[in-house]
């Protein structure tokens, strides 16, 4: 979802809405630490190195876990990696896997809002107008856990379509962009990478948000003492 953004709420902001990035290859879902509020508790937790935001390796500060809402949809206790405000982020933060993973959540492209999607058994409901983040299963001895691999776009069936993806493969799975641009609501079977056009990406200079082992917590300023306080 190149150059996307959603807006949200929660009573741990700052402000009363923000805007974050949804990034389906980042492995953490990322938040300023000026986007929180004085009151929001930290988390007790690892830190963790993050690259491919910028050119240096920048290493998060504390872990919130808070509520947030998108459209009318109300999403529990979601885990945010807290970075420093100098770091180079067009919006408050990052959605990134993690979320959409757990919560199997589809985007409302024309208005940002949040839906969930309809198991039929063997077969997914996609509303109309509807950016959908599918997880395609990877065929045992294909492609190994951590590969990058890209994806050419193509229509799965009349008016659904697959984006052009580069993602990272994990437990299995990758994740895909699935669009349809019907006025109505379409069925589709899940799909295995095998079905699809797809190769190995080589290249090593891809960026993309790698963790490292835990680390400890630094200690940058008051406002993060502030959050550390019970």
């Amino acid at each position: 979802m190149e150059n996307q953004h959603i807006k949200s709420r929660s009573v741990n902001f700052i402000n009363e809405t923000l805007e974050f990035l949804v990034d389906t290859g980042s492995s953490v879902n990322i938040i300023r630490l000026s986007a929180l509020t004085a009151d929001t508790k930290l988390v007790p937790g690892e830190a963790i190195s993050l690259r491919g935001i910028s050119n240096m390796l920048e290493t998060t500060i504390g872990i919130v876990e808070i509520p947030i809402e998108i459209g009318t949809e109300i999403f529990e206790n979601i885990k945010f990696y807290i970075v420093k405000n100098d770091m180079p982020l067009i919006k408050a933060g990052i959605l990134g896997r993690p979320f959409f993973q757990l919560q199997n959540t589809t985007i409302n492209m024309p208005y940002g809002c949040s839906a969930h999607t309809l198991t039929l058994g063997n077969h997914i409901r996609i509303p109309p107008r509807v950016e959908y983040i599918m997880a395609v299963g990877v065929d045992t001895g294909t492609v190994k856990d951590n590969e990058v691999i890209t994806i050419q776009k193509g229509e799965l069936q009349e008016q659904v379509f697959i984006g052009n993806v580069i993602n990272i493969v994990k437990d299995g799975h990758v994740l895909v962009n699935v669009i349809n641009l019907s006025d109505e609501e379409k069925i589709i079977r899940p799909v295995r990478l095998s079905q699809l056009n797809y190769e190995l990406y080589r290249e090593q200079s891809i960026m993309y948000i790698n963790t490292t082992e835990s680390e400890t917590l630094p200690n940058y300023s008051e406002r993060v003492q502030q959050l550390k306080k019970e």
